[in-house]
Order: structure tokens, then sequence, then C-alpha cells
């Protein structure tokens, strides 16, 4: 996956991470439960939160594929491996956090 040019993934927490780690900005494309692709939305909602830090790309809808992937491709460059993992891990508490919040 490091020496990949491009990563398009849905949105399960595990292929971002893997992504992320190395040294990926991915595309991300997640599942939605208005499609029965999924149970709920929590893709969708993990894909946003990493987003707004810059550690993904959201793909919204079809339409938007292409600027994704120009977009993704700059952020890469821009990126190192190092600097990756920490404002994930605390996107992926926030997120946690924000489940059980609801859930409660």
């Amino acid at each position: 996956m490091a020496k990949a040019e491009l990563v398009i993934l849905h949105g399960g927490a595990g292929s971002v991470i893997n992504a992320i780690r190395a040294g990926q900005v991915p595309v991300i494309v997640p599942r939605r439960a208005e499609f029965a692709e999924h149970i709920n939305n929590h893709q969708v909602e993990f894909a946003q939160q990493l987003a707004k830090q810059g550690r993904v790309v959201l793909v919204e809808n079809r339409g938007e594929l292409q600027l994704a992937v120009t977009k993704a491709k700059g952020l890469r460059n821009q990126r190192t491996k190092g600097d990756a993992i920490s404002p994930l891990v605390v996107a992926i508490k926030e997120l946690l956090r924000s489940q059980a919040t609801q859930d409660s």
C-alpha cells in the first residue's frame, strides 16, 4: 500500500488506518445505510471526521470522484509518514466518544 500512487477505500476503520499508516491520503467512499450497504452510517461519520483533518478525501457522490483523486494525490505529496498516526488516533477517539454518547 505504501508504494501505491493512490488508494481508494470504503470507510472501514481498519482499511483506513492501514492506508494512513502507509503514508497515504486515501480517497474514501463510505458504505451507506440508505443503499443497504451497512446497518448505519458510521463509515460516513468516521470519514467526515478524518476529512476535516485532511487525513482522507471523502467522496459524497460519484460526481466528486475525479476531484477527490486529484486532491488526495496533492495531499499525499505534502505528508510524511511520521506525522500521520497521532491525529488519526485523536480522530478515532473523538468518533468513538460521539458514537457512545449517541448510543446512550
